[in-house]
């Protein structure tokens, strides 16, 4: 699937199917793809405010970002935790999605390599980890298609912060529908 993404990203074929997003739906949805107990000492921490608003983006490449950048910390990190969180910056005009984990981090040489296409921080015959190095290119080909950013901070022996930053872009809201609602029926009543 990660060779089938990257031909598209390269040859310019991805299409983005924009839709409405309830982002506190949304990060539901991703949380309940890891209720099952997992193998690891590993506790999986979700923080989002209950009041998130409704954007438009692609709910197929969003989440595709969110889970890859999820499962590359589970991944990472044997025992410790994983924080998600999405937040809003910019008085409401930013989206942030951070995913931080307690794994072993990324050498300060290798941060500016970490989204490069088939880059292992660990590329010898013995490393312990299995991938092609294809997760985080994709990540960030996605969150640049979206129109947003993608940045990775580390330290050896603290873990690693990953964050993405797209700019939130409104859809009619439902409370705005049914104030469209109610003028009508005002109207009527009239």
């Amino acid at each position: 699937n990660g060779i089938l993404e990257i031909t598209k990203i390269e040859s310019g074929t991805v299409t983005v199917l924009s839709e409405p997003i309830d982002l506190v739906e949304f990060m539901a949805d991703n949380r309940s793809d890891y209720v099952m107990p997992m193998e690891k000492e590993l506790i999986l921490e979700w923080q989002y405010p209950a009041q998130l608003p409704v954007i438009e983006s692609d709910r197929t490449k969003l989440r595709q970002v969110l889970t890859n950048l999820i499962n590359n910390a589970i991944k990472f990190t044997d025992q410790g935790s994983v924080t998600i969180s999405a937040n809003l910056l910019d008085n409401g005009q930013t989206i942030e999605f951070t995913v931080r984990d307690t794994g072993p981090g990324i050498p300060e040489e290798l941060l500016p390599f970490v989204f490069d296409k088939f880059r292992q921080i660990d590329s010898t015959t013995t490393r312990h980890y299995s991938g092609a190095g294809l997760g985080l290119y994709i990540v960030k080909s996605f969150v640049e298609i979206l129109g947003g950013t993608v940045s990775a901070e580390s330290k050896i022996g603290q873990g690693a912060v990953f964050s993405v930053h797209l700019p939130v872009r409104h859809t009619q809201t439902k409370s705005h529908d049914l104030n469209d609602r109610t003028s009508s029926v005002e109207q009527l009543l009239n």
